[in-house]
């Protein structure tokens, strides 16, 4: 990078702490555990599994939004942009 893009650039977007990521695993553990029960046919595997699905489906919600409401706030910029490319590259 030269020092020109490194004055005209703002500072680079890091948010503050993520709860989605959290939440996210106690969902899907919560899933998982009732997919064990149900193979063990446990009466609480339905009910688990179900619950687990549903907070994992409101963490994706949450979290997509949360990130949609953070780029359309202008908050990212075009380092933020650049990074997730690389991102996206590197998992595809």
């Amino acid at each position: 990078m030269s020092t020109e893009e490194a004055t005209t650039d703002e500072a680079y977007y890091v948010p503050n702490k993520a709860t989605w990521p959290i939440v996210g695993v106690v969902g899907l553990t919560l899933f998982l555990a009732g997919i064990a029960n149900l193979i063990n046919e446990s009466l609480l595997g339905k009910p688990m599994a179900i619950t687990g699905l549903i907070i994992f489906i409101m963490t994706l919600g949450g979290w997509f939004s949360q990130q949609a409401a953070e780029s359309e706030g202008g908050l990212y910029n075009s380092q933020v942009t650049v990074s997730d490319g690389d991102v996206l590259v590197h998992i595809l």
